[in-house]
């Protein structure tokens, strides 16, 4: 590979380290993050959409499609977020409710909280309008609020070290 000489003034060097400077942009010029509100990020990225909700975390038992409708942040001090919510089982093709049966239990709000961010909690009521709770799944919803909340990284408590007998290994 032949190596070509390049001949500069001192002028022209000083001038291309000038421009190469500019184009950069230093860290403290950069204007500071402003971190956004989970309930407004719910609402631009959430509000809308139909998530599935499942009855066990491994998907095999479908429970009901859900629209999420709005979002607010809880006033316990919990950090959990409520999702209002509409059970698409239970309204028409205009979103107008439909009469509930006797056994009928509809999903009107999910809570997701970052310590328990394995489940759902969902608000349930019947058509007498009494209410309850249920653990429910939605893994893709759950996902998506952890990266929204900010939630810190699960603790890895994968095995790194093993010996090949049953016995663990000392390390000390």
């Amino acid at each position: 590979m032949k190596k070509n000489i390049i001949r500069l003034t001192e002028s022209e060097l000083k001038n291309y380290i000038r421009k190469v400077i500019s184009e950069q942009t230093a860290p403290a010029a950069q204007p500071p993050v402003k971190k956004s509100n989970p309930v407004d990020l719910v609402k631009t990225e959430l509000v809308g959409k139909n998530v599935q909700l499942f009855l066990d975390a491994g998907k095999s038992q479908k429970y009901t499609v859900v629209r999420i409708n709005s979002s607010s942040l809880l006033t316990d001090n919990s950090g959990a977020i409520r999702l209002g919510v509409t059970d698409l089982t239970y309204v028409d093709d205009n979103l107008q409710p439909i009469a509930l049966n006797a056994t009928a239990k509809k999903v009107w709000a999910l809570d997701f909280t970052c310590g328990k961010r394995d489940s759902l909690v969902c608000h349930l009521e019947d058509w007498r309008l009494s209410q309850s709770k249920i653990t429910v799944f939605g893994p893709q919803l759950q996902e998506k609020l952890t990266t929204i909340m900010g939630c810190p990284a699960k603790l890895n408590r994968s095995v790194d070290l093993a010996s090949a007998s049953q016995k663990p290994v000392d390390l000390a």
